[in-house]
């Protein structure tokens, strides 16, 4: 794709610089642009006030020259047809959901024209970044949205035969559609199973990137990073002795006076035990949390608590995607 100046047609797709970026838009007639947020950025806006809106060509200008897309022949051949794309952007009017990394002005116009969500200038972004700074991300959906996920590694496939619970059986192969998934959303890397295997510990490996999944009856994570991670997901359940417990998990100076510490303790441990490949077996008595990175958080879904804790040697880069489930 290249960008050139000269006037806008209908269903084209339009930039403005903005900032250090740009800010994308889908022209619509002679007087309109449909466009992800503003054209100018606000840092103070909140996201979750950003929508899909019309506004005019002058407004998205604001005084400056558009760029209009101009495609390749591979580009040309997937493209939408200029109807279908000015009826998808009008049809995404009022939608929200807007994240600066996952779902900003440049994936809005690359899924009216491609049927494509992409965002080339977060992509060279976010690999700049992980040179510097290690990206962790983290995603979190629901075990139906990937319970029925086929394309497992080998060993996978040989565990499963000996398991009966197809409750398990489904989230363990959520926890591999979803890392497809983490695996495309955050390198554009494609699933290698035959590059899977398992270490000593029953620790998964990936052959370029570190990978760590755990899921609950309902929720599976897993969290994609270029160093090595630990992540462990658990439902808070207040029916827990915290005495009981406390004595079986808790350290001196590991504080753990509520239910939803108590859980949030274990979730660290579970994490710790899964980062560090120095800890032969897991006993939680003799993880010591103060000696590691960690980042905690809490959600809901369908009127459940859960607590998800990560490890890893930078934890100041790590970036929870919900598809499933809400922040508390």
């Amino acid at each position: 794709m290249k960008w050139s100046l000269k006037e806008m047609q209908p269903s084209d797709m339009v930039r403005v610089p903005s900032g250090g970026f740009y800010h994308y838009g889908i022209c619509v007639d002679e007087d309109t642009i449909i466009q992800f947020g503003e054209s100018v950025v606000n840092p103070l806006v909140d996201p979750n006030t950003v929508e899909v809106n019309a506004t005019t060509v002058d407004d998205f200008l604001r005084g400056r020259f558009a760029e209009v897309a101009e495609y390749d022949k591979k580009e040309l051949k997937r493209k939408n047809s200029p109807e279908k794309i000015i009826a998808h952007a009008r049809a995404s009017i009022g939608r929200k959901g807007y994240h600066i990394l996952y779902n900003n002005c440049e994936h809005f116009a690359n899924e009216c024209v491609f049927n494509d969500h992409a965002s080339t200038q977060l992509d060279e972004f976010r690999r700049k970044m992980a040179e510097q700074f290690p990206l962790i991300d983290v995603y979190v959906a629901t075990v139906d949205r990937f319970s029925s996920f086929k394309k497992l590694p080998k060993y996978a496939k040989n565990e499963l035969k000996s398991v009966t619970n197809q409750s398990l059986v489904a989230q363990k192969r959520a926890s591999y559609g979803l890392l497809q998934y983490a695996l495309e959303a955050s390198f554009k890397l494609p699933l290698d199973i035959k590059s899977m295997s398992k270490d000593e510990r029953g620790k998964p490996h990936l052959k370029d990137k570190f990978f760590s999944v755990s899921h609950t009856s309902e929720l599976v994570c897993v969290a994609v990073s270029g160093v090595n991670i630990g992540v462990d997901i658990e439902e808070i359940k207040e029916h827990v002795s915290l005495d009981r417990t406390r004595s079986h998990i808790a350290l001196d100076g590991e504080e753990a006076t509520t239910v939803d510490e108590m859980i949030a303790l274990w979730t660290k441990k579970e994490a710790i035990f899964k980062f560090d490949d120095a800890i032969a077996s897991y006993n939680p008595s003799k993880i010591d949390t103060s000696k590691y990175q960690l980042k905690t958080s809490f959600l809901q879904y369908n009127g459940k608590k859960y607590a998800l804790s990560l490890a890893s040697s930078i934890v100041s880069n790590v970036n929870v995607i919900l598809l499933d489930g809400e922040a508390l």
